[in-house]
Order: structure tokens, then C-alpha cells, then sequence
């Protein structure tokens, strides 16, 4: 689009108002003029008008083959859905509910195992007869972003199954407790701190590298697997995926060509918030892990710097734990140029030295009776 003109209204209401826009209503205007229709007609013709101009603008022509590109993905995700063409129950046998991984309302948690291996497994069973457009988009889309993410720490779908009443999702058992209830029951020290923060920083940098948001990163959804000792990312029913548009020159010119420009370079800026906001979330866990209570942002207009310094001071976090204080510091910041990205976080000094560090070393985190106590009032109310 071309460039445009900031009008102020009253100084306080700011519009923003293309080149194009008066020349618009004044053709509009004139033709109106021109052919005077009648008063009770002007929505009418005014409907028609500003219809046939998109229809020349190709307005139309590009809303049916986006509606096109959107039924053929949808006919996609369909034929992913029921790739497995056998019955369930001749694959798996449900062993019991599985409430510890109970992390959607929409679908049954279930402990199978699959026939055929011994292997044990969970599988999501979803209603067909239950199930809202919501909770349809969501599996759609769960399916649509774990099938292309192979990580050690991001749960696996092995395969999926769809009779007349059910859809089912077959992942890895992740024998899952939270994090907080692992560190809680265990005491943490150091090196084991600095593992799980560096798996999970390493599992959401894969992910944002495959150009995947996951947006709901919480306790629930970072889980310990205490059989393989490995943090699993899960749900990702909420998963935004980076759009990969490539740019082609418009038949209807420069302007065009500047809108789409334009909005690719608004998508691109909304799905690096969503991917600082992972950011922002996983280590606002780990600020509870560490310090023993949730992380509170300062006050509408505080100084963010004085306030994380005097929390560090509160809390006696020397220079040993410079780079846990780095980590902190930048990924909690309220301007998201200043966060790190996954990537940097996971490999960060403190992270590095402190999973080589010898267990005759070893420190223990020095809040973690803070976090126990916390734990235990959460659990009382």
C-alpha cells in the first residue's frame, strides 16, 4: 500500500488513512451524483458499487482461492487423521484411565498397549457425537504440528486410528509429573536444576527453529518423565505455525503487492511475540523453581531494572549465579527485544558449567525449602 497520511481528530483519536481512501469516496460521491438513485435504493446501489469494484480489484477471485487452499488443507488434515485404516481395538488394549496426564476436557486419556509390541502407550479418544468446532480445531491442529516435530524432549504421536464414533491419537506414555512436584519431592541441587532448564529451553528452541509457537506453555504442559529422565513438552492444541508465503508480483499492481508485504511483516511480528511470550512463560516457571514463589511484574510504570535488582539482593543471588541472573533478567523483561531466544537461553554459562559440575560440588538451590512450603500451602487450599 502506499504511503499514508496521519490525520489527528480533537488531538486526542488518531486514524490512519490511505492515499487511496479519498479518491474513493469521491468517485463514489460522483457516481451517486450522476445517477441519483433513490433514497430508499442508496444501500443498494451503494452495496453494488463497492461490489464491483472489489470484483475488479480481484478481491473476490483471491477470497475463493484462499477458501480453496483452506478446504484442501482441511481435506489433508482428514486423510492424516485416519491414516491408520484398521480398528483400534485391533491394534491396543486399554490397560486403565490415565488421569495423570489429563491435560484436555475434550478428550479421554487413555493407558494402552499396543498388541502386537507389549509396548505401553497413551491415546487421546475423542467423541465425534461431543466434540465442539473448537475442540475439533484444536486436535486438527495438535496433529497438524506434532507429526512434523521429532525431539527427545517433545512428546511423539505414533499413529491415529478413526472409526464412525471416535477419533483417536496414539502418543508415547510419558509417565508425567510436573516439574514443580519433581523438584518439590526431591530437592533439586544444581546440575539437575540446570538439566531440566536446558532441556526445556532445548525443546522449545527446536520447536521455534521448525518455526512453531507452542502458546501454552504452563506446568501442566511441561512435564518430568521420570522413566527416561527427560522433560516432555505436550499439547500443543494451541500451536501457531510461522506462515511460509512466498511473495509473487500482483496483476493489480504496486499497491497490492505492498498490502500483502505489509501483512506479512504484521504476521511475522505477531508469531515472534507468540515465540518471546514461550519464552517469557518458561521462565517465569523456572523463577518459581528458583526463588520458591511465582514471579510478579512490577507495577504499571516501574522501574523493572531497580525491581529485579533489589529481588536479587532480597534473595541473596550473588555473582556465582551471574548467568541464572542474565537469564532472569533478559527473559522476563517487559520489552521483547531484550529477551533471549530459546536457543541462547539453553546454552547459557551458568547452564553449561553448572550440568558438568561435579557432584561433590553440587550445591543445592537455596530456596528450595521456599518452594516446598509454597507447594504444600497450594495444596491445602
Amino acid at each position: 500500500m502506499a504511503d499514508v497520511k496521519k490525520n489527528y481528530i480533537f488531538s486526542a483519536e488518531q486514524i490512519v488513512v490511505p492515499d487511496e481512501f479519498p479518491g474513493i469516496l469521491k468517485n463514489y460521491i460522483k457516481e451517486v451524483v450522476k445517477n441519483n438513485p433513490e433514497t430508499d435504493n442508496l444501500i443498494s446501489y451503494s452495496r453494488q458499487y463497492f461490489e464491483q469494484l472489489l470484483t475488479e480489484r480481484g478481491y473476490f477471485e483471491n477470497l475463493a482461492n484462499n477458501e480453496a487452499a483452506e478446504e484442501k488443507q482441511e481435506l489433508a488434515l482428514l486423510d492424516f487423521i485416519t491414516d491408520n485404516k484398521g480398528v483400534f481395538s485391533d491394534s491396543y488394549k486399554v490397560i486403565s484411565d490415565y488421569e495423570a496426564l489429563k491435560y484436555t476436557e475434550a478428550a479421554d486419556v487413555l493407558l494402552v498397549q499396543h498388541l502386537a509390541s507389549g509396548i505401553e502407550r497413551l491415546v487421546k479418544v475423542y467423541k465425534k457425537q461431543t466434540i465442539s468446532n473448537a475442540e475439533r480445531h484444536r486436535m486438527r491442529n495438535e496433529l497438524a504440528t506434532i507429526r512434523q516435530l521429532d525431539h527427545p524432549n517433545v512428546v511423539r504421536l505414533i499413529e491415529t486410528f478413526e472409526d464412525a464414533n471416535h477419533f483417536y491419537l496414539v502418543l508415547e506414555k510419558v509417565e508425567g509429573e510436573t516439574i514443580l512436584d519433581y523438584m518439590c519431592e526431591n530437592m533439586v541441587k544444581e546440575s539437575e536444576g540446570a538439566k531440566i532448564m536446558h532441556q526445556s529451553f532445548a525443546a522449545l528452541s527446536y520447536c521455534h527453529e521448525k518455526g512453531i509457537a507452542h502458546g501454552a506453555i504452563n506446568w501442566d504442559n511441561v512435564l518430568w518423565d521420570s522413566h527416561n529422565s527427560h522433560i516432555k513438552i505436550i499439547d500443543f492444541g494451541t500451536a501457531q505455525k510461522r506462515e511460509e508465503r512466498v511473495l509473487v508480483a500482483s496483476t493489480a499492481g504496486d499497491e497490492k503487492t505492498a498490502e500483502l508485504e505489509k501483512q506479512a511483516k504484521e504476521n511475522a511480528k505477531k508469531h515472534d511475540a507468540a515465540m518471546k511470550a514461550d519464552i517469557y512463560q518458561l521462565t517465569s516457571m523456572m523463577w518459581h523453581l528458583f526463588f520458591g514463589a511465582p514471579y510478579k511484574k512490577p507495577w504499571s510504570g516501574g522501574d523493572y531494572d531497580r525491581y529485579i535488582s533489589n529481588i536479587f539482593s532480597q534473595f541473596e543471588l550473588g555473582d556465582e549465579w551471574k548467568g541464572l541472573q542474565v537469564i532472569l533478567y533478559r527473559n522476563l523483561h517487559p520489552d521483547l527485544s531484550q529477551r533471549l531466544s530459546a536457543e541462547e537461553t539453553a546454552s547459557n554459562s551458568w547452564i553449561k558449567e553448572a550440568m558438568d559440575m561435579g557432584s561433590s560440588f553440587d550445591r543445592a538451590f537455596p530456596h528450595m525449602e521456599n518452594l516446598q512450603k509454597f507447594r504444600a500451602g497450594s495444596l491445602m487450599k
